[in-house]
């Protein structure tokens, strides 16, 4: 249960995100003619998205590395003592974690893509869910609004693009933050190593 109540935490910002740049990407919509600002406008907006998810989760991704640095402290502790210590092991860093928060994140969208399917199953001319999800995910679907007025059920596909970036804006977020941190961890022991020797 606390590992689920974990990854549903790590959601809530990039679904708080999401609809914000929704709201944006909606205005945006309304503006009359001018396909091309349009798209322009909303190509700023994603990339705006994209770049708070990723400094947000790289920053997540150096705070899950200071518990991993602390769990391994313990787990040391434990084999010179014997003696069993708690360690958080649901916040500490592993490098796919990330890639599963930005799946998490997206399950809203992955129902809405279920239940659209399956409604496009029992009625082919169906866009109930799609279209509610086209609101939501806007800055996604708003790309195809801005180009063609021609839409159908199918259409609405094109939003599993979400799934596919966020997960790898989060995951890569996660690990370039792990990563910095791990180098400078690095940098500090071998100027230690420089400055007193192996044996410290």
């Amino acid at each position: 249960m606390k590992t689920i109540w974990f990854y549903l935490k790590q959601a809530f910002v990039p679904l708080m995100y999401t609809a914000f740049d929704a709201a944006i990407a909606l205005g945006i919509l309304c503006i009359e003619g001018l396909p091309a600002l349009k798209i322009i406008l909303l190509l700023a907006n994603y990339a705006l998205f994209i770049f708070i998810i990723f400094s947000y989760f790289k920053t997540e991704g150096q705070k899950a590395f200071k518990v991993r640095i602390a769990n391994d402290l313990e787990r040391r502790r434990m084999i010179e003592t014997g003696e069993d210590r708690p360690i958080n092991a649901i916040e500490e860093y592993k490098p796919w974690k990330g890639f599963v928060m930005g799946v998490v994140a997206s399950f809203p969208l992955i129902i809405i893509l279920i239940v659209h399917t399956i409604m496009i199953a029992i009625n082919f001319q169906s866009t109930g869910a799609g279209a509610i999800g086209a609101i939501f995910y806007a800055m996604i679907y708003g790309f195809v609004m801005a180009v063609t007025t021609e839409l159908t059920a199918y259409t609405y596909y094109v939003m599993a693009i979400y799934i596919v970036v966020l997960s790898l804006t989060v995951g890569l977020g996660y690990m370039v933050g792990a990563k910095r941190l791990e180098h400078q961890q690095e940098m500090i022991k071998e100027k230690h190593r420089q400055i007193y020797g192996d044996k410290n």
